[in-house]
C-alpha cells in the first residue's frame, strides 16, 4: 500500500469590548506520506513521514491604554514514524473502514516575531518595541485514527478519518517540557500494489 493522508485547519478568534480589539488567525496543515505491507489479511504496517506547518497571527489594540500589538508565530517540522492499520471488512467490499495506531518522532522549529507600539498617556513620542526568537523542539507523537474507506477501484481508495494525537517533547532552546493534545479530521488516498 502506497499513499498518504493530510489534514488542514483554519481558525479566526475575535475578542472585543468597548476599548479592546483583538483578532487571532491560525492556519495549520499536516501531510503524512507513507507505505505499508500486508503481512496478513486486512492488517498493514509500515513507515510514515510527517510534514507539519502552522502560522498564527495575533493583532490587538487598546484605545484606553494607547497601544498596538502584533505577533506572528511560524512553526514547521519533519518527522518519521510507523503505523499499524486494520481494515474491518474483507477486501472485496467497496465500502470499508479502518482503525489505526501510529507513532512519529518529529523535529520542529518555531519562529516568533512581536511588535508593539505604546503611546505615552502624558504625551510625547510613542514607544516602539520589537522582539524576535527562534527555538527547536523534539517531540514524540502517539496517534489513534479511524474512519470510512471508499474503494474507487480495486486498487485505489479514498478515506476520511478522525483521530486523537498526544505529543510530548522538550524545547532545546528554553528547556521547557511540551505536551499537546489534539483532535484531527483528515482525508487521504491509498494505492494497493500486488495481488
Amino acid at each position: 500500500m502506497v499513499g498518504g493522508t493530510a489534514d488542514f485547519g483554519h481558525a479566526v478568534n475575535d475578542n472585543t469590548n468597548s476599548s479592546f480589539d483583538q483578532r487571532i488567525k491560525r492556519t495549520v496543515y499536516n501531510v503524512f506520506p507513507g507505505a505499508g505491507y500486508f503481512f496478513m489479511d486486512r492488517v498493514v504496517v509500515g513507515p510514515r513521514i510527517k510534514v507539519f506547518n502552522s502560522k498564527t497571527k495575533d493583532k490587538a489594540n487598546n484605545s484606553s491604554l494607547g497601544f498596538d500589538y502584533s505577533n506572528e508565530k511560524k512553526e514547521s517540522g519533519v518527522g518519521i514514524g510507523a503505523f499499524a492499520r486494520y481494515y474491518l471488512f474483507p477486501p472485496k467490499n467497496k465500502l470499508n473502514a479502518f482503525a489505526e495506531a501510529a507513532y512519529s518522532y518529529s523535529i520542529e522549529k518555531t519562529k516568533l516575531d512581536i511588535q508593539q507600539v505604546s503611546q505615552n498617556p502624558f504625551g510625547g513620542f510613542p514607544t516602539y518595541t520589537q522582539f524576535h526568537s527562534e527555538s527547536k523542539s523534539k517531540v514524540n507523537y502517539y496517534s489513534l485514527n479511524a474512519g470510512p474507506v471508499l474503494f474507487l477501484s480495486p486498487k485505489v481508495s479514498f478515506e476520511m478519518s478522525i483521530g486523537y494525537t498526544y505529543g510530548k517533547g522538550s524545547n532545546e532552546t528554553t528547556d521547557l517540557d511540551q505536551k499537546t493534545n489534539q483532535v484531527t479530521i483528515g482525508t487521504g488516498f491509498q494505492v494497493y500494489i500486488g495481488k
